[in-house]
């Protein structure tokens, strides 16, 4: 008996941690580092504070297990700007070990910003690679917009979020990534941009 339930125990598969990495930068290669940003629940990433004229009254980003989970990828950006600095800002949330195989689907929405999300996909041992599988694009235009992205037909891999922010006024952006699209996301997008319209009006502008 002990024998065949030493060799169950071998044979069942290890469950994977998420492991997750939020990275804030401008186009002069100025970044917040690593210990600023707040880790202290697993699967989200938050920073409050600035870089470079640029002000947050916060950035969070989500992902399993503090959203969705690795058996159905979810992955939440967003972020709430009080002042614009100069150039671009570039924000990248990435997790590891997926799952599920599936299509992808990017849905964006912003308030005043402009710019561009990006999505990427490819092997579980790399995060923030963008030379990994284009997922697809969407552009930040002041509306809700739903991209279909590509394919994933790996079960372990990683998922990249890469927003670039090249214009507009002070504002929020909320970008999503699942895997494949759960049909509440477009409403889950909706109501985090009314919450991070909510943060602004309570911290007002430093």
């Amino acid at each position: 008996m002990t024998a065949v339930m030493g060799a169950a125990l071998v044979a069942a598969p290890v469950a994977k941690a998420n492991t997750i990495e939020l990275q804030i930068a401008d186009s002069g290669g100025d970044y917040i580092g690593q210990g600023s940003i707040n880790y202290s629940t697993p699967g989200e990433a938050t920073y409050q504070g600035s870089l470079d004229g640029w002000s947050f009254t916060i950035i969070s980003a989500a992902t399993a297990p503090a959203a969705g989970t690795l058996a159905s990828p979810y992955m939440d950006l967003n972020m709430s700007i009080n002042s614009k600095g100069s150039g671009s800002l570039v924000l990248t949330f990435s997790g590891q070990n997926y799952t599920l195989a599936g299509s992808s689907t990017l849905n964006s929405g912003s308030t005043s910003l402009t710019g561009t999300f990006q999505a990427y996909g490819g092997s579980s041992d790399n995060l923030n690679d963008e030379s990994q599988a284009l997922l697809g694009t969407a552009l930040n235009l002041g509306s809700y917009q739903s991209v279909a992205g590509g394919s994933i037909s790996s079960t372990d891999y990683s998922l990249t979020e890469v927003v670039t922010v090249t214009g507009g006024t002070p504002g929020s952006t909320d970008e999503i990534l699942s895997v494949p699209d759960g049909g509440m996301t477009l409403t889950m997008l909706g109501t985090a941009l009314v919450g991070l319209a909510a943060v602004r009006s309570k911290f007002g502008k430093h």
